[in-house]
């Protein structure tokens, strides 16, 4: 797992710490992706659209990872914040074809 230190008082902290959360997704390091994804999303500087944004990578992710329990529970906090958000009614259809749930996708 990938360890990294930044300084709490850093400005773009949680900019930083999504970008590399991206990073390691595009590279096929989930498990570490999610890790820096739920580390962007901690302090209150955080835009409701970038929360979003998070919580849909953070989706994604356990989607690749084929745990759609994890995913279905990820979306459901991203609907809390915003119900009416498009993507998160995308992936909620997407979790439902990939488990041969056909009807309700």
């Amino acid at each position: 797992m990938a360890v990294l230190r930044l300084n709490p008082a850093f400005v773009q902290r949680n900019e930083a710490l999504y970008k590399l959360g991206i990073i390691f997704a595009k590279t096929g390091h989930l498990d570490e992706a999610i890790n820096f994804f739920h580390n962007a999303l901690l302090g209150n500087t955080v835009s409701i659209s970038r929360k979003l944004d998070i919580l849909f990578k953070i989706t994604n992710c356990h989607i690749e990872k084929k745990d759609y329990e994890k995913a279905e529970k990820t979306l459901t906090l991203a609907t809390s914040i915003d119900e009416n958000n498009y993507k998160a009614y995308l992936y909620e259809g997407w979790i439902h074809y990939c488990t041969k749930s056909y009807d309700k996708a």
